[in-house]
């Protein structure tokens, strides 16, 4: 059942026409024919009688048109309220919209805005996780405040922030599999005759991996796409294959039988909390001056 169904049932017993309430509705005659035949068959219930090009309330559909229109009632009520809360934080300014993507875990900004919302009860911050092009759609449309991002796709011309850490691909692999390969640091080129498992497509770091592999000169051979570390490190242990991912993701699972490996060639970036240039209000300025001030010192990202 939908409001969309509802809509159709409390339009069709106010105008008694199918066509007049397709009109009203701004639907196709089809359309609302096939919403009411839907209710009707969840329902297992005639709720209008057909008479030629009219139709009337059954009885089964008087008895029910009083539920409907009082969960329509409800539901634009709960929408004019959520309209009145939305103007309420929007002039409160002490909200901060935050987007970032999934690997953010990674370098505590979740700990840091949790501290910062102890440390300032009267302000809120609303998170949002997302993939790389989805986050800097929401800066690009100011659908958030802040941003969490790599700095491969921000215009600093627009943009301003500050960098949390910088990041390079690691590489690995079930010390059985590794065969030859003794040192600390290989190249890319090392890999291209191994099975590669990489982030799942839609990450912007499949397609930086990826591009990076073309880039040494093959085409990899891509065995699995998955960000799930379970799946990805059971398979590796059990499987001639090797998983690329971030340095700082990719060390958490180094043990006696996995063995993670620098990649030389591997291309670099940072990590950034970026906003609109000009868009910075006192909540937002006490937001950036909090987690800078509170960030873990990183010497690959040290602020220009």
């Amino acid at each position: 059942m939908t409001l969309t169904q509802l809509r159709c049932f409390q339009a069709i017993a106010a105008i008694g026409s199918f066509s007049k309430a397709a009109e009203h509705l701004y639907m196709s005659q089809p359309a609302i024919s096939k919403h009411i035949t839907q209710l009707e068959q969840e329902l297992q219930l005639n709720l209008f009688n057909r008479l030629g090009k009219s139709v009337v309330l059954s009885h089964e559909g008087r008895r029910l048109l009083t539920f409907c229109c009082n969960i329509l009632a409800a539901v634009d009520r709960m929408e004019m309220e959520a309209a009145d809360l939305r103007h309420s934080i929007a002039v409160s300014g002490k909200v901060i919209r935050f987007t970032g993507v999934p690997t953010m875990s990674l370098y505590g900004i979740l700990p840091l805005i949790s501290a910062f919302l102890q440390a300032n009860p009267d302000f809120d911050v609303l998170i949002k996780i997302a993939e790389e092009d989805k986050v800097l759609l929401d800066l690009q449309t100011s659908a958030c405040d802040i941003a969490f991002c790599s700095d491969l796709k921000i215009n600093q011309q627009s943009y301003q922030g500050f960098p949390v850490t910088s990041e390079h691909f690691c590489a690995i692999m079930a010390k059985p599999f590794w065969g030859e390969i003794t040192s600390q640091t290989i190249s890319l080129a090392d890999l291209k005759d191994i099975p590669l498992i990489l982030n799942s497509l839609e990450s912007m770091l499949h397609e930086l991996c990826r591009n990076a592999c073309l880039a040494a000169g093959f085409e990899p051979h891509i065995k699995m796409e998955s960000t799930l570390p379970n799946i990805v490190i059971e398979y590796i242990r059990n499987h001639p294959c090797c998983y690329i991912g971030l340095s700082r993701y990719v060390q958490r699972f180094a043990d006696d039988r996995l063995l993670v490996k620098q990649i030389s060639d591997s291309p670099t970036f940072n990590y950034v909390m970026c906003w609109k240039k000009g868009s910075t209000n006192q909540a937002l300025r006490k937001f950036t001056s909090f987690i800078q001030t509170h960030l873990e010192p990183s010497p690959e990202a040290a602020p220009d």
